[in-house]
């Protein structure tokens, strides 16, 4: 395993988890903690292995402040690399997914890396929250796909209804806006 100076990378099965390292200064990064992290990306996008990550901060303060301010103001300020802040918000082709597990404090690049780079973002430390997540937006795919299917049946029953003569407009209108109604009902088990 490769040791890091800006951050702590453990894989664990099919999992990457990568730390930013540098509580001192909130996790702010300059560029070599950039260029560290997407030579960590990189890595990650190329390793068939792997098929997760989370990237989190080190410490409880922050999950990463941004740029390094005291490095720029000295004048060290070297060039981000192509992949963007972290090695990440840049990296579109990335196909694994990522989880941030914001611990803290994530402001300016931090909050890029964590809101824009992440196919999730957990905040608050309850990761068990994500099932409970997927569990909810089963549920709504179901109750729209309901309602879906109840509003096309109607309208289709009321169109060959209409077409043998045995409904007039006035009487699909009225359908037509009892199922509105029935769907709004329907999806406010939702909510639940």
């Amino acid at each position: 395993m490769i040791t890091y100076r800006h951050c702590i990378v453990q894989d664990e099965g099919r999992l990457r988890i990568v730390t930013l390292n540098r509580p001192e200064v909130m996790n702010a990064l300059h560029s070599e903690a950039h260029q560290e992290l997407a030579q960590v990306w990189d890595d990650f996008a190329a390793s068939p292995d792997l098929w997760v990550a989370i990237v989190t901060g080190a410490g409880e303060r922050a999950f990463s402040a941004g740029n390094d301010l005291k490095v720029q103001a000295a004048g060290k300020r070297g060039p981000t690399p192509p992949s963007g802040f972290a090695g990440l918000t840049k990296r579109y082709d990335l196909d694994k997914p990522v989880i941030a597990a914001v611990n803290g404090i994530a402001m300016g690049g931090g909050s890029d890396a964590a809101v824009e780079s992440a196919d999730v973002v957990l905040m608050g430390g309850e990761p068990s929250r994500v099932a409970e997540a997927i569990e909810r937006a089963k549920r709504t795919r179901r109750i729209v796909a309901q309602n879906i299917v109840f509003a096309l049946g109607i309208k289709l029953a009321f169109l060959g209804l209409g077409a043998l003569g045995l409904a007039a407009m006035w009487e699909a209108v009225i359908a037509d806006v009892g199922v509105a109604l029935l769907a709004v009902l329907n999806s406010t088990r939702a909510l639940r």
